[in-house]
């Protein structure tokens, strides 16, 4: 999209699960700004959990791990630059998340010099094992016919129970899980073997060489209600892991999860690697040498991403990791300032080297900008976290600081 009104930027915007098609909707928002916004298919067309476009398409693999948005990315800003042939083209931007996260540590990894400033949201950047430990979970939820199954509409329960055990942890009963690693959350009162293994680390067993590994982070305490959404239906896991298994990782429509899926998968995943679909490079020092910015930030309440492996892949480099501390607390734009707004705290880093210590995170009502606000708090650079001063309105974030 090139506005009327442009603000001498530009701003490429990411895709979301498998899904092949223009993010009309992200470009749309980026231009409100006066940004001049792309966006790619990735090289197919599909719903966001098919992955039958992969089936004996190695290009389309390599397009959808990453470069399409760099090729897009280049012919992008040429069309720009002859579009706005009077006024120079000064700075350069990305937002995505999920997938969209993946695609933006990716670039700063395999293409710095495409962008200035990346907002990465709850990335899936270890891709290979996050849509297998999909599978994982799902198969532990299974079969449906099974004393341990656990149905869709009993997560809510659950979540009231963990609630309840959990609300209190940071000193404040409000409603939300502030920390959740400073919940004791006791398994044995939901009695549950299912929804233990659900919480409990993710730890396989090498039989090679006997040595325990942790193949993907596991539910968060608080993600509950988010839960279902990485279990399939039909008495099988979600697409997301099936299908990825099938027909990204194996190339074979017939895999069968059901005989095939074991540890060795996950192994066997990192190693072909499709597309070299994986941001786990970790190196980011030619994307931090010639000043590029990189914003993440992931809800701990995410139940399709669970959050813990960010700063493995960031930490270290000047980077920023904020978490989103909550269940139901979410930076949305609709404040254009640094202090309420990702994107424009991102622009300040970038051009007036002002790095955000926080970035005020805000609940709508109804999920509606402009309906009114209910509550709003800090949310902290990594690894801090926002702590209540101990008096005045526990929903207004000038109450609550910045602590480790």
């Amino acid at each position: 999209m090139l506005p009327d009104v442009w603000n001498a930027r530009f701003l490429a915007v990411g895709n979301a699960g498998f899904s092949g098609g223009i993010n009309w909707q992200e470009m749309g928002v980026g231009a409100r700004y006066g940004f001049a916004t792309m966006s790619t298919d990735t090289g197919h067309n599909s719903t966001g959990q098919d992955m039958t476009w992969a089936l004996g398409n190695p290009e389309a693999m390599r397009d959808w791990a990453g470069r399409s948005l760099h090729g897009s990315t280049v012919v992008a800003k040429k069309i720009v630059k002859g579009y706005y042939s009077s006024k120079a083209l000064e700075r350069s931007y990305y937002s995505g998340c999920s997938t969209g996260g993946r695609q933006g540590i990716k670039s700063a990894q395999d293409y710095p010099e495409d962008f200035d400033g990346i907002l990465a949201g709850a990335p899936a950047w270890w891709s290979t094992r996050r849509q297998l430990w999909q599978l994982k979970v799902g198969a532990v939820n299974l079969p449906e016919d099974s004393p341990g199954y656990i149905p869709p509409t009993m997560f809510s329960v659950i979540s009231d129970e963990v609630l309840q055990q959990c609300d209190g942890s940071d000193g404040i009963t409000d409603g939300i899980i502030m920390n959740p690693k400073k919940c004791n959350l006791r398994l044995e009162k939901l009695l549950c073997t299912t929804l233990q293994q659900l919480y409990l680390p993710l730890i396989e067993f090498d039989a090679d060489v006997h040595k325990l590994e942790y193949p993907y982070p596991n539910f968060g305490v608080g993600s509950e209600t988010q839960m279902p959404a990485s279990f399939g239906q039909d008495n099988a896991p979600s697409l997301y892991g099936t299908d990825y298994a099938a027909k990204y990782i194996f190339d074979d429509a017939a895999w069968d999860w059901r005989t095939n899926f074991s540890y060795a998968t996950f192994v066997e995943a990192d190693r072909r690697n499709p597309g070299d679909v994986n941001a786990v490079r970790h190196d980011l020092s030619a994307f931090h040498a010639r000043g590029g910015k990189l914003l993440t930030y992931h809800g701990y309440a995410d139940g399709l991403i669970p959050p813990g492996g960010e700063p493995a892949a960031v930490r270290g480099d000047g980077t920023t990791l904020t978490d989103l501390a909550g269940q139901d607390v979410w930076p949305l734009p609709g404040f254009g300032d640094g202090k309420h707004d990702a994107l424009v705290a991102l622009m300040e880093w970038v051009e007036k080297s002002q790095a955000p210590e926080s970035i005020v995170a805000t609940k709508f009502r109804n999920d509606t900008v402009g309906v009114g606000v209910v509550r709003q708090r800090p949310v902290c650079k990594y690894p801090g976290q926002a702590h209540y001063s101990g008096s005045g309105d526990i929903h207004n974030a000038t109450n609550w600081a910045c602590k480790p």
